[in-house]
């Protein structure tokens, strides 16, 4: 019995079902507040080191509901609809314990750079999926990575942890959290037992 699956017995009941469907809903809502309420909705919502310091903890959890794309609404909906799908399958995979885990591991890694660098956001933590989604599906990975030709995504794809040393120094927490992405993919992230599908698995398909 591996520590993973310990935590799990010790702690599976405090897990949150379909949680990437949760934190891409929360991030749905604070969008359309955004876009038609109240333009500066983020800002109270984001994770910043002055604003900590201050009282306003809120913000250790809210900050994950901030967007990280600020594109136009079309730009938007497919980048929600993309990290939904990652997450998904990944969760499905995983398992609910284990998905909460990594989120949980990419919380601290946003905080802890937060507290270093001045701020931090979801972007690495985005990033980190899609990394984890690549390692589990190499096939759809690469498809991915074509998709995001020319962008920051393919550029870690393509260019390995080297190339992230050009990264600017606001996103603190990228080697944190894509270390900590390939640190997930051990076998004892899976259950025992189950093995991760060739394809990414549907929600709601008959076995």
């Amino acid at each position: 019995m591996n520590w993973l699956t310990k935590l799990e017995r010790k702690f599976g009941r405090y897990c949150i079902p379909n949680l990437i469907a949760l934190l891409v809903g929360g991030q749905i809502v604070v969008y359309a507040v955004e876009l038609f309420v109240n333009r500066y909705i983020t800002y109270f919502l984001a994770l910043n080191r002055p604003a900590l310091f201050s009282g306003e903890i809120w913000r250790l959890v809210t900050f994950l509901f901030v967007p990280f794309s600020s594109g136009n609404i079309l730009n938007f909906a497919l980048e929600a609809y993309f990290i939904w799908f990652i997450g998904s399958a990944l969760e499905a995979v995983w398992g609910d314990f284990r998905f909460n885990l990594y989120i949980l591991a990419g919380m601290l890694g946003a905080i802890l750079a937060c507290l270093i660098t001045g701020w931090a956001d979801t972007y690495c933590l985005s990033l980190s999926l899609l990394l984890a989604f690549a390692l589990l599906y190499p096939e759809q990975g690469e498809v991915f990575r074509h998709l995001c030709g020319g962008g920051l995504g393919a550029q870690l794809f393509v260019g390995g942890l080297d190339d992230q040393t050009e990264l600017p120094a606001e996103h603190g927490g990228v080697h944190f959290v894509l270390c900590a992405g390939a640190l997930f993919q051990h076998p004892g992230l899976v259950p025992a037992g189950a093995v991760a599908p060739a394809e990414p698995p549907l929600r709601g398909a008959a076995p």
